[in-house]
């Protein structure tokens, strides 16, 4: 039998993972706190990965609570910080 040691969510789509031990389930297949966030493009379309690489050069955290953001940006020597609503 396989057993789950580590799971990875995305709170923001592309960006950087969070390992965590649990995560609850909130419907078939979503895992609480999964792809919650993205980045839009100017026309209002996903801004994913493949089609804008530099998001890859940002650097992403989350307090335990994912309700503080912090992004470091290439290049800057302070990182910006952003509250985030606590229930989606």
């Amino acid at each position: 039998m396989a057993t789950i040691t580590r799971i990875a969510v995305f709170p923001i789509k592309s960006l950087d993972p969070v390992l965590l031990n649990e995560v609850p389930l909130v419907g078939p297949g979503a895992l609480a706190q999964d792809r919650a966030y993205g980045v839009f493009d100017a026309k209002g379309g996903w801004a994913r990965a493949k089609r804008f690489p530099q998001l890859q050069q940002l650097r992403t955290s989350w307090d335990a609570a994912f309700t503080q953001l912090t992004v470091q940006v290439p290049n800057q020597s302070a990182p910006q910080h952003f509250s985030m609503p606590a229930e989606l």
